[in-house]
């Protein structure tokens, strides 16, 4: 069972999760059911951006 359970507040911030895991802490969070993930070794690539309107 997880030490450190959370609510969805902290479950969808990257940081504290990352934190955690830094501290080699067993935890269990909550998530939206919006929220995504990618496997590891994925590479994530923005667009080029335009120069117009809010950046990708």
């Amino acid at each position: 069972m997880a030490k450190w359970p959370s609510d969805a507040g902290y479950g969808d911030a990257t940081g504290f999760r990352e934190g955690l895991t830094e501290r080699d802490l067993t935890y269990a969070v909550a998530v939206k059911g919006t929220t995504t993930a990618y496997p590891g070794d994925t590479i994530l690539e923005r667009p080029p951006y335009s120069g117009q309107g809010r950046p990708p």
